[in-house]
């Protein structure tokens, strides 16, 4: 018999419960472009262009804190002085509209296990976009979830691979770090965030058959040497269906 407790899991959102693909390349700020008055006048490569260079050096830069996403729209708006019919608010709650996720394969099999051992589960990923709008794409997707809550880094300041963010959904359904699983797809947010935050353990959800990532910021993650970094690698769910029977649910 299994003597390894388990009282929660938890999951990244983006290619961990939902895969992220794109409508259009320009997604992040079409909005925008739908609501700007005269949008004949604007140069959107050049949009596109400032855009996509200040996401990247802001992801780039690996911070333990995040923005959100009305902040970077408020910057394009009064960096290219266009004049919108709506409020950003509004361009906001549009954006995930222009992405087609789909739900990640066996997710529901999964989910439905938890469900049946009473195991509660919820979302901690990194996102510059809202909880709520976050919490309705997945609740569309997979509509037979029962996540505790979505929690999204924009609306608590804190993004992986801070500790705090993790601990955080902990504390929410007052379980212990170390009988607790968190699931994502990148082993240096993931794997290593929610390592150094005490979770017993962690599952490299390496669905896209991922080289593991270039650590040039390793010294923002503290004394954890990678190579060393507990962990369970899963190429699906039914790799995670099968760890989790074996060793937190066995009656034998």
């Amino acid at each position: 018999m299994s003597d390894k407790k388990l009282e929660a899991v938890f999951f990244d959102c983006w290619d961990t419960l939902i895969s992220f693909e794109m409508k259009t390349k320009a997604w992040n700020f079409e909005p925008l472009r739908k609501h700007t008055i005269h949008p004949e006048s604007v140069n959107w490569d050049e949009v596109n262009e400032f855009v996509e260079t200040f996401l990247k050096g802001y992801y780039f830069s690996h911070s333990l804190y995040e923005i959100k996403d009305d902040s970077v729209m408020r910057l394009v708006v009064r960096y290219f002085h266009l004049e919108l019919d709506c409020d950003i608010d509004t361009c906001v709650s549009e954006v995930l509209t222009h992405l087609d996720p789909k739900p990640i394969p066996h997710i529901e099999d999964f989910l439905k296990l938890l469900d049946d051992n009473h195991i509660p589960y919820g979302v901690l990923s990194n996102t510059i976009y809202t909880e709520k709008d976050t919490k309705d794409l997945i609740d569309k997707l997979i509509p037979s979830n029962h996540c505790q809550f979505v929690f999204g880094s924009a609306d608590v300041a804190v993004k992986k691979p801070n500790p705090i963010f993790f601990q955080l959904g902990c504390r929410y359904l007052n379980v212990k770090e170390e009988n607790s699983i968190y699931i994502g797809d990148s082993f240096n947010l993931d794997v290593m965030g929610s390592q150094k935050a005490g979770y017993g353990t962690s599952i490299w959800l390496n669905h896209k058959n991922k080289v593991l990532e270039e650590m040039t910021w390793i010294a923002s993650l503290g004394d954890i040497d990678y190579l060393k970094t507990p962990h369970v690698e899963a190429k699906s769910y039914l790799d995670v269906i099968d760890f989790v029977k074996r060793t937190y649910l066995c009656k034998d």
